[in-house]
């Protein structure tokens, strides 16, 4: 799974051609032994019907023997396979994959779904350059088969610390065989499902994957249950990795690394209560103001400015109207409220202001709160700021800047990076409603 998987023309789904033909003949399949299946669904003895399908399959490696057998749904199942393995088409290597189709008994749940790109490729690959990511699917009974067009966009979001490539959508419009996959700017598209012949990094993965004859795809099924976060199904694309956030401390990570945090973070930062982000550095390398901007109209403002004044001994913050966007001095050139509110440095978590303390580490953290910004220092509390009662809040930022200081308030320009922190989930009730023999 490597930036060399081969593209294809993003109107088409990898072999679509093949996966239709698979669906004609398995409806052929089916037709032979639709007889045979209403007739075991009509028997009482439900149980004994299964143990004779389950016997009768052999070779073909029984797809019911781990379904409850009471379920009537078990028996139709194991038909299918059978009819699969008949008509040359392979077989489900794992079972409790259908979904549940009692109409009135069962709604589809909403689930999040978030695609990890942030570990993948190198630098210029197409991991780097990904403009938009769908899920693909193909649902039960549907003639629709993974087609990108009729895909579910996912949206680029910024959640997790060091996972720089992040989309995620919530849908209920996924009940069986799906996947995900992704464009670059130049109009290709790269599907994770398929064959091994088309370039599949999931092909013959056994793992988290299901595999008919030569075609592996998800199956929503089994990742909704297998979850460790119930209404929530994340994977890192190609993979059965649940995401991309690097271990350790983000002071130990490489420059690089450290680096692509910091624009992904300028670019696009978190949204919504609770979203929170770090500015850390080093005592000897001097420290960084933030400027949390937010769009007024036609006016690009600030809602929150974090400015450390090494030669004042003190963290200044305010708020500002009227600034020009993007601005190479964020902290001139706008109409500021004069707010100024004032926090004592703190020498003992920050170091020094004439510190060249080059192993002294601090670490500042700014979550959304309801009527402004929680700041902490190094994991112990430091300030509150209250957005201005006019202000959309949390859900009006639109980028982050960050720069060295103004020059004759601090002793030394900084050099800070940034870095998304975890996004807190709300807790959902499993969502037990969508396979069957659960």
């Amino acid at each position: 799974m490597d930036a060399t998987t081969p593209l294809l023309e993003s109107s088409r789904a990898p072999d679509a051609s093949g996966w239709r033909r698979r669906a004609v003949a398995a409806g052929v399949a089916l037709a032979v032994v639709a007889v045979g299946v209403l007739g075991m669904a009509s028997n009482a003895n439900t149980t004994t019907t299964t143990t004779t399908v389950s016997n009768t399959l052999g070779s073909g490696r029984t797809h019911a023997n781990d379904v409850n057998a009471n379920d009537v749904n078990a028996t139709v199942y194991a038909m299918r396979a059978r009819a699969r393995w008949d008509a040359g088409l392979g077989y489900y290597k794992r079972t409790s994959v259908l979904p549940r189709r009692r109409p009135g008994r069962y709604a589809r749940p909403t689930l999040t779904y978030t695609l990890h790109l942030g570990c993948l490729g190198a630098e210029g690959g197409i991991y780097d350059d990904v403009v938009e990511a769908r899920i693909v699917r193909h649902n039960l009974g549907s003639d629709s088969f993974f087609d990108w067009e009729k895909g579910i966009r996912l949206s680029q979001v910024n959640l997790y610390p060091g996972d720089t490539g992040t989309f995620s959508v919530d849908t209920s419009a996924v009940d069986w065989e799906w996947g995900f996959a992704i464009k670059d700017s130049k109009g290709h598209v790269r599907y994770e499902i398929g064959t091994k012949k088309h370039g599949s990094p999931l092909s013959g993965n056994d793992e988290c994957a299901n595999t008919f004859g030569a075609y592996t795809n998800r199956i929503i099924g089994w990742d909704s249950r297998r979850t460790p976060e119930p209404g929530y199904i994340d994977y890192v694309f190609g993979s059965c990795a649940r995401n991309c956030i690097p271990t350790g401390d983000p002071h130990t990570w490489s420059p690089k690394e450290r680096a692509k945090n910091t624009q992904k973070m300028l670019a696009n930062p978190p949204i919504g209560l609770g979203s929170a982000f770090k500015m850390y550095g080093v005592a000897g390398l001097g420290w960084c103001t933030i400027n949390i901007h937010t769009t007024r109209g036609t006016s690009d403002d600030i809602m929150m400015v974090f400015n450390p004044r090494s030669r004042e001994n003190t963290c200044v913050m305010d708020d500002a109207t009227g600034c020009k966007p993007a601005v190479s001095d964020p902290n001139g050139q706008c109409n500021w409220r004069g707010r100024r509110e004032a926090q004592q440095w703190d020498a003992a978590e920050m170091g020094a202001p004439t510190s060249s303390d080059m192993s002294r580490t601090w670490t500042f953290e700014f979550t959304y709160l309801e009527k402004g910004v929680g700041i902490t220092l190094n994991g112990k509390p430091y300030y509150t700021f209250n957005w201005r009662s006019d202000d959309a809040g949390y859900g009006s930022v639109s980028y982050i800047q960050m720069n060295g200081g103004q020059p004759a308030r601090v002793f030394k320009t900084g050099s800070c990076d940034l870095v998304a922190s975890a996004h807190p989930r709300v807790a959902k009730e499993h969502p037990s409603s969508l396979v069957v023999g659960h």
